[in-house]
């Protein structure tokens, strides 16, 4: 049958010449093809933003739901098509970011016996051209038929896109996105409830510009993007401060708007493997049967939290339309299939960083690091996988498979996104701790929460305090002095992590965040000219979060030596560790309060450790 072409003969020729089939496939049948060539008057870079996602793209095609299952390695996939079941299975996806993906399905059940897709993106005089590519061998002439009807459906609804994408593109990206579909309405009665929990979460402290923007979000936003509601990635989004933002989506979690999930991500393809509904449910082992691969879940990187809507409010389902592989894949620069003796060469333009170029053939990691200045513009692959290679920014990666089967090739970058809500971002939320007060980690769950800055507040003298007042007076001034306390905190963004009889301990995301804190501390009970003075000690580093006696708690060398250091000062008295003067923000603040640096005192030198100790007082 016929080619079905939105292009010239010529177009159509050269395209299969650069993206050949593999001649196991073209062994099995001839070819069914739709081949297109579109002008778009934007970059590659904007336009891959949006055909990478080919879930939401097949959507818009009008392709029908997939369901897909991942087991050893392995993906497989079932659908229906024209009233009949289609099964396949979907070898690993070739990608070169922002340039171009190829899709490959090998049925085992259905019309086609494989399906070949190709998107390429190559810039041009007025833009770039979006060429798309179909290829189907089918089994037998009546289901060569049914081929022939989906390609031209497919010509069809690109004919129709394609000039939507240049429009919207041209636009600055501004209004709906072509590929997206408005929710339903939601019903009257829902819609009341939200306003409803618009209000108590408004009366409870927090900002109405904000649960409104949630509120819209969950009201008219696309299906596929309610599934997972990424927070920090929103508030950038709705240009709203990422605190407020979080905060306000835990309180209306709590009110039934919204629920949390503290997801799971594989440490390789970093999608979500196990969606936890409580900490309680964070496993202390996860496995990634896409990756085949068991892990760990201790690192903080590898634990998402996101919001769902409430089901209550809306259901919705995790509906699928392609695996999308690339799109679910954005920390991955390319992947590509080498046959034997076969070489490929791939420009790349990277940031400075930490990056690993994958062999699965020979099952090994090559560790690269990107420099600002200076650094190798040509790689060669494979290399001793013991040596770290230094590479410029712009760099051409060599590739060449030498073995006598098949490999793949990938090149990621180490460093995770920075859109994600971690851990971190609501443990050190005194909200969360007052609004989930039933949460906590599984027994034998030890979870890293990154750095952490520790503070440690004390009362000087508290055991004369008792004796001098009696009990129920310095009761009295003890509970007030812990009411300053924990509104330093929070005014400050720690929490509160545990009181040890007179003292507290609070953490806080930010270090210049504590140092605030601890003046304000100080200043409340110099202010207050009672009988109560203060030792503050703090210390930077990475901590660890467990489940013990108290709930859940801190725990780790940041935390003894934050404790140790209250041996080292003195009433109305900080000491600040050099792991937090190391933060340009602290020094910053430290000038702003007007603090003031004691000389270093001998008392220094029981501390017993090799840190530089700033001790600061109100001078």
């Amino acid at each position: 049958m016929a080619s079905i072409l939105r292009g010239t003969e010529e177009q159509f020729r050269l395209f299969i010449e650069e993206f050949p089939w593999p001649d196991a496939y073209l062994a099995r049948g001839k070819t069914i093809d739709f081949f297109g060539a579109y002008t778009i008057a934007a970059t590659p870079k904007e336009i891959w933003r949006l055909v990478s996602d080919t879930s939401r793209l097949n959507r818009c095609l009008r392709i029908p739901a997939s369901m897909f299952r991942e087991a050893s390695g392995k993906r497989t996939g079932k659908a229906s098509y024209f009233g009949k079941t289609q099964a396949w299975r979907e070898p690993p996806w070739e990608w070169i970011s922002e340039e171009m993906v190829i899709c490959t399905k090998e049925y085992s059940e259905g019309s086609a016996r494989v399906l070949r897709c190709v998107l390429h993106l190559r810039p041009d005089a007025d833009g770039t051209e979006f060429r798309v590519y179909y290829g189907f061998i089918a089994k037998g002439w009546i289901n060569c038929f049914v081929a022939s009807r989906f390609a031209k459906s497919l010509s069809q609804a690109y004919d129709r896109l394609a000039p939507r994408l240049s429009s919207f593109l041209s636009r600055g990206s501004k209004g709906p996105s072509p590929l997206a579909r408005k929710s339903s309405r939601l019903d009257d009665p829902v819609l009341e409830r939200m306003d409803r929990i618009g209000d108590s979460v408004v009366e409870r402290g927090h900002e109405r510009q904000v649960i409104d923007a949630i509120c819209k979000h969950v009201q008219n936003a696309d299906m596929s993007e309610l599934y997972r509601l990424r927070m920090k990635s929103l508030a950038r989004q709705w240009d709203l401060p990422y605190r407020d933002v979080l905060e306000t989506s835990l309180e209306a979690t709590r009110l039934g708007l919204l629920s949390l999930s503290w997801d799971v991500l594989c440490p390789h393809c970093r999608g979500v493997r196990v969606e936890a509904k409580s900490l309680a449910e964070i496993p202390e082992s996860a496995n990634c049967e896409a990756c085949n691969l068991f892990f760990a879940t201790r690192d903080s990187k590898q634990i998402e939290v996101t919001f769902h809507v409430h089901p209550s409010i809306r259901k919705i389902r995790n509906i699928v339309y392609c695996a999308a592989e690339a799109a679910n894949k954005p920390h991955v620069f390319f992947q590509l299939h080498l046959r034997p003796s076969e070489e490929r060469s791939v420009d790349l333009c990277l940031r400075p960083g930490r990056y690993l170029l994958r062999d699965s053939g020979e099952k090994k990691n090559y560790p690269v690091v990107v420099e600002e200045e200076g650094g190798a513009s040509q790689i060669q692959a494979p290399f001793d996988d013991k040596v770290v290679l230094t590479a410029s920014r712009d760099v051409r990666v060599q590739l060449a498979n030498s073995g006598s089967d098949a490999t793949t090739f990938s090149f990621e970058t180490v460093a995770w996104t920075d859109d994600y809500v971690r851990p971190a971002d609501v443990l050190g939320l005194q909200q969360f701790r007052d609004l989930f007060t039933e949460e906590t980690l599984g027994d034998e769950v030890i979870l890293s929460v990154g750095v952490q800055t520790v503070l440690f507040s004390d009362i000087v003298g508290s055991t004369s305090l008792y004796l001098e007042l009696g009990d129920p007076a310095a009761f009295t001034a003890v509970k007030k002095h812990f009411r300053e306390i924990f509104s330093a905190v929070d005014q400050h963004h720690g929490a509160i992590v545990k009181t040890i009889g007179d003292a507290v301990m609070a953490v806080f995301a930010r270090p210049d965040d504590a140092v605030r804190a601890a003046r304000y501390m100080q200043a409340a009970a110099a202010a207050d000219e009672g009988p109560i003075s203060i030792r503050i000690s703090m210390y930077t580093g990475s901590c660890l979060a467990v489940n013990l006696n108290t709930g859940l708690d801190y725990f780790g060398a940041v935390v003894n030596k934050a404790a140790k250091m209250q041996e080292l000062v003195g009433s109305n008295e900080t000491a600040i560790a050099s792991s937090v003067l190391e933060e340009s923000r602290v020094k910053d603040v430290i000038e702003e309060l007007g603090l003031v640096r004691h000389e270093e005192s001998p008392r220094l030198a029981s501390f017993g450790e090799d840190v530089a100790i700033f001790v600061l007082g109100d001078q």
